[in-house]
């Protein structure tokens, strides 16, 4: 989700640059970054998003090519009722 707003963004700055677009992408880059760490920081007092983290790989703290290996990955089988999660 995040690097689909990267991508966006840069697209734009490719077809606008100027310095004060350029300014804009930069901080607005800088509070992207600032809201995944809260994100991962309020997620992570939840016990089942703590399960769910240590059954996937994090992409974001990983180099560019190691996202590949996430199409290897074998799907998960899913979890049988009455596990306690929410439906």
């Amino acid at each position: 989700m995040y690097l689909s707003y990267f991508i966006e963004d840069v697209g734009f700055l490719l077809s606008n640059f100027g310095i004060q677009n350029l300014l804009v992408f930069g901080i607005q880059f800088a509070l992207q970054a600032c809201r995944i760490a809260r994100e991962e920081r309020l997620l992570s007092d939840d016990a089942l998003y703590r399960a769910y983290r240590s059954n996937v790989q994090s992409s974001v703290s990983r180099p560019a090519g190691t996202l590949l290996n996430v199409i290897d990955m074998p799907l998960q089988q899913p979890t049988p009722a009455g596990d306690g999660l929410p439906t």
